[in-house]
């Protein structure tokens, strides 16, 4: 009987057998499945966190980007005490006399300008429409055109006065759009001059030294440019370099008031000053001809002119900018112009004929 037994348990042993090699083989199998599945998981947390990491340093970029063009927005009307955006006026279509800042006013359906008592008896005789367009007006279509004077003194002002410019400053401010753009240096020498005859610095290679010596830009971010100075006593000389930013400054269309564009560059001397040369305006995006101020010689170049002067100087970590202004599309007798400033003072301008984009350059 116990061997009768015996032999029933080792038939039962033999017929688990199978069960248990296929739950052993499972097991194993299982372990492999979650070792390929934690590593998996582990891959997806480092995208998830390198996501994470990326749309931080996006949101960072843009906070620092919007921090810059509001502090901008800001500096344009505090330079509203050193010069404000001139505009010249033509002449009252009704009366044919000249139109000054003080005696402005605009049909507000079609922004063309007038004297009031010229256009305001034009309306009440009969008309009852624009002289220019015709386009319907009444008395109520009548608005001023506000643009503050800039201030001669250079003195700083009381806080009441600060106050009562600044509000002044809030209405001329309604009448120009300053665009925002989000821009960047992105182009060496588009066109123009090359390191040496192996390009070994360009647009996809911006940073390093010239293998033969020669001084040249080096791109080192978004923002910031350094020059790197030839080898000197090897034959190596320093190039003139043109850096273009990424987006132009279009006109922009249906726009009913002036529109700004500006930016400023610092200059940060690391040599003596009479080896130090800099261009900074804009080029044009159609003819590839550059506007540009050289603080260096005191001048406003533009190939097609003359160079004119300007009244400035040349110094370590001075700020220099440039503006673009627009007028409104509905002002077709209005040109653009470009406009230089030297540390927040408004040092040249160049009337353009013609409304093409253009870059920063």
């Amino acid at each position: 009987m116990k061997k009768s037994n015996i032999e029933n348990q080792n038939n039962n042993l033999i017929k688990l057998q199978p069960n248990f090699n296929n739950l052993q083989k499972f097991f194993v199998e299982e372990k492999e499945n979650n070792f390929f599945l934690e590593n998996e998981l582990k891959e997806r947390d480092k995208k998830i966190e390198g996501m994470r990491l990326n749309f931080q340093k996006l949101q960072a970029e843009k906070d620092a980007s919007d921090k810059k063009n509001n502090e901008l927005i800001i500096k344009l009307k505090n330079m509203h005490y050193k010069y404000v955006v001139s505009y010249k006026f033509g002449c009252c279509i009704v009366c044919q006399s000249q139109l000054n800042h003080e005696n402005v006013y605009i049909l507000k359906d079609c922004n063309h300008t007038y004297h009031y008592e010229c256009i305001a008896r034009w309306i009440t005789e009969g008309a009852e429409n624009c002289p220019s367009c015709r386009v319907p007006a009444t008395l109520d279509d009548i608005k001023q055109f506000v643009v503050e004077k800039a201030s001669d003194s250079s003195d700083e002002l009381d806080d009441e006065t600060e106050t009562q410019s600044s509000c002044n400053m809030t209405k001329f401010v309604n009448c120009v759009n300053f665009v925002k753009i989000t821009n960047k240096w992105s182009e060496i020498n588009s066109g123009h001059r090359k390191c040496c005859e192996y390009e070994c610095i360009n647009t996809d290679n911006p940073i390093g030294e010239c293998i033969e010596g020669f001084g040249f830009v080096n791109l080192i971010d978004d923002e910031n440019i350094k020059y790197i100075n030839c080898l000197e006593g090897e034959g190596g000389y320093d190039h003139y370099v043109r850096i273009n930013a990424e987006n132009s400054f279009k006109n922009p269309q249906s726009c009913f008031n002036y529109s700004l564009y500006y930016f400023e560059v610092k200059c940060i001397f690391e040599r003596d000053k009479w080896a130090v040369e800099m261009y900074i305006g804009l080029k044009n995006c159609d003819t590839n001809k550059n506007i540009v101020i050289n603080p260096k010689y005191a001048i406003i170049e533009n190939k097609k002119d003359n160079p004119s002067s300007v009244s400035t100087s040349f110094d370590n970590n001075d700020i220099f900018g440039c503006g673009l202004v627009y007028p409104p599309t509905n002002m077709s007798n209005k040109f653009p112009y470009i406009f230089f400033t030297q540390n927040g003072e408004q040092i040249g301008k160049y009337l353009i004929k013609i409304g093409l984009p253009f870059r920063k350059c």
